[in-house]
């Protein structure tokens, strides 16, 4: 995870045949600035960021299951349930199922699981669009490759698949 950059996965481990689920995973930085006053002496990972996990998780299925013809931004979050605590240090397992993909919206059900434990949940609204430009659809079929490729390639992060 690259919280500066605004990048929350650090690797699609499985994507199902059908194009229908996701299995992506992110390690929370064991420091951070954000920790110093989230909050002080007990550090918690915020749960918009935990939602923006969910986030990008959801919208590269939504990518995969339109070929890369098109992108995805949140649209809107319904059900959306903080249930345990993430803090410095946590790995976390993201699952996104797309329910629906229909009239430019994906309907995804994500969790996001902390040592196997459910922490958060929700039910992302993705709206399917237009990429802006060739050079933005390169860049981000680019990004989804790279994540697809570390699973080897990151012995930082140890996950149970």
């Amino acid at each position: 995870m690259n919280i500066e950059k605004f990048l929350m996965l650090d690797e699609i481990v499985s994507v199902s045949d059908d194009r229908s689920s996701l299995t992506a995973y992110s390690a929370v930085p064991s420091t951070a600035p954000l920790f110093e006053e989230h909050f002080p002496d007990a550090p918690i990972f915020p749960g918009v960021l935990l939602t923006e996990v969910m986030a990008q998780a959801a919208g590269h299925l939504t990518m995969v299951n339109n070929n890369f013809e098109a992108m995805a931004i949140l649209a809107k979050i319904n059900k959306g349930k903080f249930i345990g605590i993430v803090q410095p240090g946590d790995k976390l397992r993201c699952k996104a199922i797309l329910t629906k993909c229909e009239r430019g919206f994906s309907l995804c059900d994500v969790r996001l699981f902390n040592n196997e434990q459910l922490c958060a949940s929700a039910e992302l609204r993705m709206k399917v669009l237009p990429f802006p430009t060739d050079n933005a659809k390169q860049l981000l079929i680019e990004r989804h490759n790279k994540l697809r490729q570390c699973l080897t390639s990151n012995p930082d992060i140890e996950y149970t698949v």
